[in-house]
């Protein structure tokens, strides 16, 4: 880590000084003991103009021609002579919706498949008399198995309480009678 760091400085310095060296010089100032004379000017001259390079003449019909050149095939170039792709003025499409049938769902018992035909008593032991979806004719004890996807939790008051095995839901039926 320590050695990674001194190269860092090292190279940061050495960035420095090469921008030191490689920078043009100022231009070089009055020293004291100078004498400055102001010189009047014509009020006719027209100020100097810095040298350009080629000529205008030479310079606008190129630039003429590159606003042709980018007019004419739509693109637009790099200095270097390469095309670049203009932006894409699309937006992007917009999420698929959601497929019919794949939402996702909470798996659920199917309707109990029972019907109460009355109630049950031998002292302490209570039931419900069920018809099963054969036509046969159940007493249900809570504890007991009904054919084999269901098992009797509880009877208390007007509320059979029925679990379906397979999901291990819970299910209520309204036996309508309190004891």
């Amino acid at each position: 880590m320590k050695r990674k760091r001194l190269i860092g400085w090292g190279l940061a310095f050495a960035g420095m000084a090469l921008l030191v060296v490689l920078a043009p010089a100022p231009p070089p100032a009055g020293r004291d003991g100078d004498v400055v004379q102001n010189v009047a000017r014509p009020a006719a001259a027209a100020p100097p103009r810095p040298a350009r390079g080629p000529a205008d003449s030479e310079v606008l019909p190129l630039v003429a021609r590159v606003a042709e050149a980018r007019q004419a095939d739509g693109r637009l170039w790099q200095p270097s002579g390469a095309p670049v792709a203009p932006p894409s003025p699309r937006m992007p499409p917009p999420p698929p919706p959601p497929l019919a049938g794949l939402e996702p769902t909470v798996p659920a018992a199917p309707p109990l498949p029972f019907r109460m035909l009355g109630r049950y008593a031998d002292g302490a032991k209570e039931g419900v008399i069920l018809q099963g979806p054969d036509g046969a004719v159940l007493i249900a004890h809570p504890g007991e198995t009904l054919g084999d996807n269901y098992r009797v939790e509880s009877v208390a008051g007007n509320i059979l309480v029925l679990s379906y095995l397979p999901l291990m839901l819970r299910q209520t039926m309204d036996i309508g009678i309190t004891r």
